[in-house]
């Protein structure tokens, strides 16, 4: 089977049951888990025991859509097919807005996160930090730094302050390779530090760690770490391991992020590590192949889109749980006064 834009357009209905049933390997049932079950007039399904209805998008990712199943599967080859899209590309392809394509993207990357990969035993770990500034827009740069108190206005340009504002502005990510190459990368909010990768260790039950000299993987209990010296050249450990193989998944990242996507927002870069951790662990697969499979993540379940608006990468055992705010009482007890939270830019009043 050769997929291209015509053959999907052409046989969507077709190609889409087949992702959903066969692909899958599952058979229509009811919510009531009852598998008797008619064809109605419009093509859906309906139980004989309790009467509900339903069509072959339920429960997943086209569910609620009023997008042709062309445009979505369309979106789902183009992803698999090659390193990236752009917003704006998928959008002439396909014939919609630039939101709507953004958001199909987006909702796409998320459902590419249920590729899970078993990361315990030996284990290649590095960080890396990605974005930050390029070398131009002098002028806008200082702007910056004066409106974030780095230097004072008037003051002569400083290079240590540019490095200084610069490095807030990178994202810090942590990458895990297995022995036999499948990579997990995660978005740290913040600087990683020794106590988040204790944390990575225990959840995904890694018990020997391959690393560079940081000091970031010594000394954690009941795991073995070696590490290379890159300081000195040194890129092979005594027992035959090296850290390499987590520089060529940075190395993906930052040629896709930079190149294909002129921004990613700290909300939303872990939805880009997504689509670039499941290229790397399917490349052996073909593009029809790794079609299927992405077809089959995107039918196990509805994801809404405010799910995805409201993507929260912080969510999970890295981080303390977050603390919620009750404003409506803090604005009383304040006497109304008028609030503004740094950062959101919004503005709450009593």
């Amino acid at each position: 089977m050769k997929l291209d834009i015509s053959y999907i357009i052409k046989n969507e209905e077709t190609l889409w049951k087949s992702i959903r049933w066969t692909a899958t390997n599952s058979t229509p049932t009811c919510k009531c888990g009852c598998s008797d079950l008619y064809r109605t007039a419009d093509g859906r399904y309906k139980c004989k025991e309790c009467g509900y209805t339903f069509s072959d998008t339920a429960n997943t990712l086209l569910q609620n859509s009023k997008l042709s199943k062309w445009k979505w599967l369309f979106a789902i080859y183009t992803l698999t097919a090659q390193r990236s899209i752009s917003v704006r590309e998928l959008a002439n392809l396909i014939g919609c807005s630039n939101s709507t394509a953004w958001l199909m993207l987006q909702k796409i990357r998320y459902y590419m996160s249920l590729d899970t990969v078993d990361m315990s035993g030996v284990v290649c770990l590095d960080e890396a930090h990605i974005g930050g500034w390029s070398g131009m827009h002098l002028k806008k740069k200082i702007e910056y730094m004066v409106e974030h108190n780095y230097m004072k206005k008037g003051e002569r340009y400083r290079k240590e302050a540019i490095l200084a504002a610069s490095s807030e502005k990178k994202q810090h990510i942590l990458c895990g390779v297995n022995a036999v190459g499948k990579a997990k990368i995660t978005h740290i909010k913040g600087q990683i530090t020794k106590d988040i990768v204790k944390q990575v260790v225990k959840q995904n039950g890694i018990t020997h760690i391959i690393s560079d000299e940081s000091q970031l993987y010594r000394g954690i209990n009941g795991v073995i770490t070696e590490q290379c010296n890159h300081s000195k050249h040194q890129y092979m450990t005594a027992g035959g391991h090296t850290s390499n193989p987590c520089e060529n998944r940075f190395s993906w990242v930052k040629r896709i992020v930079g190149c294909y996507h002129t921004h990613t927002s700290e909300k939303y870069l872990q939805l880009y590590l997504n689509q670039i951790m499941f290229k790397m662990n399917n490349k052996d697969l073909t593009a029809t192949e790794r079609f299927m499979k992405l077809g089959g993540l995107c039918c196990q379940l509805a994801v809404s889109h405010k799910e995805v608006l409201n993507f929260e990468y912080t969510d999970g055992l890295y981080y303390p749980e977050k603390i919620e705010v009750d404003w409506d009482e803090y604005i009383r007890m304040t006497g109304g006064m008028v609030m503004q939270v740094e950062h959101k830019r919004k503005i709450y009043k009593g």
